[in-house]
């Protein structure tokens, strides 16, 4: 049996990378590969599939560390991917945000995050501060030299146009969009009736997803309930999460709700009664949660930036959803949403088409053909 290593930082977080990895390993393994995971984190697998929805157990999970650390996290992800790996047919690094240094053959890039390092509102500044100057130095110009060094020697696959364009912006180097799998056929919910004025979010909660803008939304549209539903999983999480709910509790806000860590059963429930699915972040890379609501029957609300506005709703505003610059912006496409039942309707409808180009069907079939691709050449080349 052939053999096949997946470089995954932590799939604790259990997002849209988390998603994206797993599903993947199961590719592998449908296509006749042994599957190991080589993680910094121990992987709290009864969470995971709990929390996704995805059965899969690794043939083997080496975490680098038994124990969970919750200091040093940049430079855990680089010993994570200088890690040597030896006894695999083939290498895949699905935690490709951070620049790939490990002995990957395929490098599946979320962001070009260190590239981009003073593009960054937050980390210019957190730049300012002595102490992170002095932190994350050297894990910088590690990144730079190592990536550098192996830049050529892999294929980069990433998760849309949005994110191509800063692949090739900031590394000058050309990238295979291949769009994260969305399991479309479990949130399918078509014929829903008589759905509830509610809005949802589905998020990590961390600070750049900006979730006080679901917040003050919520404020303006008193017709409405407001869910925010996400995972805490992250070391800023629950003091975020803290300051959202004070926030709420200090100003009297009725109409929003907080559910941390639901189960993916306890997602699909509010899925179904809701009407919108609203994204708050700026510059998202992709959003599978939102194509997610999308197959649930909700109409989308997102900012107006990213990959939510170039690659999910394709730049049309009202078509497959809106997109908004400011939260007046929002509380106007909200509220035009629960006020004209045909429009949802005719949007959510028109959306369950639209969504199949982002499905777990056609993932499956692109990674298939890259993995097989990349094997035979690998072979082909030790024959020379």
């Amino acid at each position: 049996m052939r053999s096949s290593g997946i470089i995954h930082y932590s799939l604790n977080p259990v997002g849209g990378a988390e998603v994206l990895s797993l599903t993947l390993a199961k590719v592998l393994r449908d296509l006749g590969f042994r599957v190991t995971y080589f993680t910094v984190q121990r992987t709290d697998w009864n969470f995971v599939r709990r929390s996704l929805g995805i059965n899969f157990l690794p043939d083997e999970d080496r975490p680098l560390f038994q124990v969970n650390i919750p200091l040093f996290n940049i430079y855990q992800m680089l010993l994570g991917q200088i890690r040597p790996i030896k006894g695999v047919d083939i290498v895949i690094n699905t935690h490709g945000d951070i620049m790939p240094s490990a002995r990957a053959d395929i490098v599946y890039m979320h962001y070009p995050t260190f590239s981009l390092w003073f593009v960054d509102p937050e980390n210019i500044k957190r730049y300012r501060s002595v102490f992170w100057r002095s932190y994350s130095t050297p894990y910088r110009k590690i990144q730079k030299f190592l990536f550098e060094k192996r830049k050529r020697r892999f294929l980069i696959l990433t998760n849309s146009e949005f994110t191509k364009k800063a692949i090739k912006r900031s590394l000058g180097l050309d990238a295979v969009v291949v769009y994260p799998p969305v399991h479309v056929d479990e949130h399918y919910a078509p014929n829903v009736q008589n759905r509830e004025n509610l809005v949802v979010c589905v998020s990590r909660f961390t600070p750049e997803k900006r979730l006080e803008v679901v917040i003050e939304t919520a404020t303006k549209v008193k017709n409405a309930k407001f869910i925010l539903v996400g995972s805490t999983k992250f070391r800023s999480s629950v003091p975020y999460l803290k300051k959202l709910i004070r926030m709420v509790k200090e100003r009297g806000i009725g109409n929003v709700s907080f559910i941390p860590n639901a189960s993916f059963k306890q997602k699909l429930d509010i899925m179904v009664r809701a009407k919108i699915f609203f994204h708050s972040m700026t510059g998202e890379h992709f959003g599978i949660a939102i194509v997610e609501g999308m197959a649930s029957g909700l109409v989308p609300v997102v900012h107006k930036s990213g990959a939510p506005w170039i690659d999910i709703l394709q730049m049309k505003q009202g078509y497959h959803g809106f997109a908004y610059k400011s939260i007046n912006e929002a509380v106007q496409f909200v509220s035009e949403i629960l006020s004209n039942e045909q429009m949802r309707k005719e949007i959510a409808s028109r959306n369950f088409e639209h969504i199949q180009r982002f499905s777990e069907h056609v993932f499956r079939k692109k990674i298939s053909y890259i993995v097989k691709t990349v094997i035979r050449r690998k072979f082909e080349n030790e024959l020379k």
